[in-house]
This record gives structure tokens, sequence and C-alpha cells, in this order.
């Protein structure tokens, strides 16, 4: 889907330069231990990521973060996606910001 909306010549990341969830899961450790008690998944499409479903659940239930947010554009919560199978996972966050076509005024 997103290749054919920004087009071929759009420079996407390669996976090896995408964090990893290990990497993801020692940086927030740190900034739980500093004291940060919400996280906001966002920059680009939080729902492209094929785990981002696991990224949550050890958000919530690993770093026992208290508030996890998402921002999505919403183009994928309609798709087949991890996340929108696990009605668990989306009860258990704390906010969603969505924004489509569909939902933008004029």
């Amino acid at each position: 889907m997103p290749a054919e909306v920004f087009g071929p010549d759009h420079a996407f990341l390669q996976d090896g330069q995408v964090m990893s969830l290990a990497e993801l899961n020692r940086i927030v450790r740190q900034f739980v231990r500093l004291g940060v008690v919400k996280v906001r998944l966002t920059g680009g499409e939080p729902l492209l990521r094929s785990d981002v479903a696991d990224l949550i659940r050890i958000l919530k239930c690993d770093l026992q973060v208290n508030e996890v947010a998402l921002t999505t554009n919403g183009w994928l919560l309609a798709a087949e996606r991890p996340l929108c199978a696990k009605p668990d996972l989306i009860a258990s966050m704390s906010a969603w910001t969505a924004s489509t076509p569909e939902l933008s005024p004029g």
C-alpha cells in the first residue's frame, strides 16, 4: 500500500534501519526508569510494523507503561493487521488518534 501511494522513487527505510523490538524495549525501559509514564507510537505509520501488537504488549505488560497511545492515518485500521485482530490490546490502549479523509472536514 505505501509504495503505491508514495510512488516507486520514495525512499523507505530498509528492514535493518527500523528499530527492533529489543532496541525499543531497551530504550523505553531506560525512559521508564527515568520516570516516563506515557509513550505515543507515531511517526510515519506505526501500523506498518508487523510486530506492532507485540510492541504494545511489551509497553503495557512487560514495561508497565501507564499510558500507551497510537497516532495513525487510519488507512490500515480496516486491513487485516495484527493489532486489529487483538481487541484486548486495543482495549488496553490509553488513546488512539486516527486521521482519515472520511473524518476530515471539508
